[in-house]
C-alpha cells in the first residue's frame, strides 16, 4: 500500500477527533489551562501502531473472499473508539440507469484515504424511502454503526477519486462508495465513534 501523505492525514484525524469528542471540562464552563502552568507528564490513553504487513494482509482476506471493508484496528481512547478499516474494490461499471443505493451513518464520522486505483462515488444529496438496517447484521454491529440505506436521490455529487485523494463523510450524509471502479480500487477508512458503538479489535 502506498504511504500517501502521512503527515497531512494525521492532522486530520486529530482535527476530527477534537471536533467530533465528547464535551471536555473545557467545553463545560472551565478555563483552558493558562500558558506555563505545570502539566501532567502524560493524559490517559495510549498509542497504536498498525504496520503495513497488518494493512495488506487485511487487504488480502478481502481479496480472498472475506467480507468487504475490514477492521484492521478499531481501539479505545479516553474520547471514544477510533479506527482503521480498509476497502477494497474490483473494476465494475453501473447498468445505464440502474438507481444507485445509497447510505448514511446516524453515529460515526468516516475519513477515506484512496490508496490505489480510481473510481467514481456518489456523495451528498438525500435518500430516498431510507429504512434503517439490520441492528443485528455484521454492518450495523461491526463496521458502520446504525446505518440508513435507500436510493440515492436529490442533488448529489457524482465525484472520481483516485490514488491520493481524502473526503471526509460525517453522520447523517448519504454516500455510495464504489460505485463505479475504472482500475481496483483500495481506500484507508478511518471511522471516529465517540459512542463507542463498534467494538474495539
Amino acid at each position: 500500500m502506498r504511504n500517501i501523505a502521512m503527515p497531512g492525514l494525521v492532522a486530520l484525524i486529530l482535527v476530527l477527533v477534537m471536533t467530533y469528542a465528547p464535551a471536555s471540562g473545557h467545553a463545560q464552563g472551565q478555563a483552558p489551562p493558562s500558558s506555563g502552568r505545570p502539566a501532567p507528564p502524560n493524559m490517559p490513553g495510549n498509542f497504536t501502531f498498525i504496520p503495513k504487513g497488518a494493512q495488506e494482509a487485511t487487504l488480502k482476506s478481502i481479496i480472498d473472499g472475506a467480507p468487504q471493508d475490514q477492521a484492521v484496528r478499531m481501539v479505545d481512547t479516553p474520547t471514544g473508539h477510533l479506527g482503521a478499516y480498509v476497502l477494497h474494490y474490483e473494476p465494475r461499471t453501473p447498468a445505464p440507469g440502474a438507481p444507485a443505493n445509497a447510505f448514511y451513518h446516524s453515529d460515526i464520522t468516516e475519513l477515506y484515504v484512496v490508496t490505489k486505483g480510481a473510481g467514481t462515488i456518489l456523495l451528498g444529496g438525500e435518500l430516498a424511502n431510507p429504512t434503517w438496517g439490520d441492528p443485528n447484521g455484521r454492518a450495523v454491529k461491526e463496521i458502520s454503526g446504525p446505518t440508513a440505506n435507500g436510493r440515492m436521490s436529490g442533488s448529489y455529487t457524482t465525484q472520481k477519486i483516485a490514488a491520493g485523494d481524502v473526503f471526509i463523510v460525517p453522520p447523517g450524509v448519504p454516500h455510495a462508495m464504489g460505485y463505479e471502479v475504472t482500475t481496483p480500487l483500495e481506500i484507508l477508512r478511518i471511522v471516529i465513534d465517540p459512542k463507542k458503538l463498534l467494538p474495539a479489535k
